[in-house]
């Protein structure tokens, strides 16, 4: 890929003096936290679960394609040339992208439709919405920081949102796989793998990001140390947020089921 000079090189440039702006992904945050939060009132109050239309369906299974492809698509083309900068550079060269070389060739053209993608994702909750469900906290929390955290790595060319970049678009290739597997009555075993997967990303990328925030090893702007330490206090109640998830729909269902066999037992 050639090196993006400018903004004009990039894909939907006409779309960047909008996205770039602050403003946007502060009133996205806002507007999908209060109609998540009347949606959900609704559903609760008059929603009717029923069984989705064939036309629905297959959305649902078009959007988990596309979601998987793009993920896997990011991946394959970030996480080589950030592995060949730490293989090939001294450390603290590639550490700090000395250059903005891998910033240039690659991450700034990812992280920009990376960012995009994070605006799509909130289909994910229409989704559940429109099955007469409601959205978790969790759902709710993790669509509206994502998106104000990769705007302020893209805005501010923090070099460490390689980290979020190559990390989620792993975890998210496997997820969307999942799910549309499931879309086509495929179900794989070990979803509570992904899960888990999900909260190693965050304590593995996040300690990694920790140590961008809190050294001054690399030069950066103000803007890029706020980025930084956005992206760190936004995976604090996120990664307690899935643990507690995880507790939940895996620990408890395992203990009850252990109950059970017990009490089994003692009855035969």
């Amino acid at each position: 890929m050639s090196v993006v000079a400018n903004p004009q090189d990039l894909l939907f440039s006409s779309w960047f003096p909008t996205f770039d702006h602050w403003k946007t992904p502060i009133a996205t945050g806002l507007i999908y936290l209060v109609a998540t939060s009347i949606w959900n009132q609704y559903n609760r109050k008059y929603a009717t679960k029923t069984k989705p239309t064939a036309i629905f369906k297959f959305f649902v299974s078009i959007h988990n394609l596309a979601l998987f492809a793009y993920s896997f698509i990011t991946f394959i083309n970030v996480a080589p040339v950030v592995y060949q900068s730490f293989a090939t550079r001294p450390f603290l060269d590639a550490y700090c992208d000395a250059g903005q070389q891998v910033w240039n060739s690659t991450l700034y053209y990812w992280t920009w439709l990376f960012y995009l993608s994070k605006y799509y994702e909130i289909v994910d909750t229409m989704i559940i919405l429109l099955k007469g469900n409601t959205t978790s906290l969790l759902q709710t929390y993790h669509h509206a920081g994502a998106i104000f955290t990769m705007w302020a790595g893209f805005s501010s060319h923090a070099f460490p949102i390689w980290i979020f970049v190559t990390f989620n678009s792993f975890i998210h290739s496997l997820m969307y796989l999942y799910y549309f597997l499931t879309t086509i009555n495929i179900r794989p075993p070990g979803k509570k793998y992904l899960t888990y997967l999900q909260i190693t990303q965050f304590l593995v990328g996040g300690s990694i990001a920790l140590s961008y925030a809190v050294t001054n090893s690399c030069e950066r702007t103000t803007g890029q140390h706020l980025a930084q330490i956005a992206n760190c206090i936004y995976l604090v109640p996120l990664t307690y947020l899935f643990a507690q998830f995880a507790v939940k729909s895996y620990h408890r269902k395992f203990s009850a089921s252990k109950t059970t066999d017990a009490k089994a037992k003692k009855s035969s």
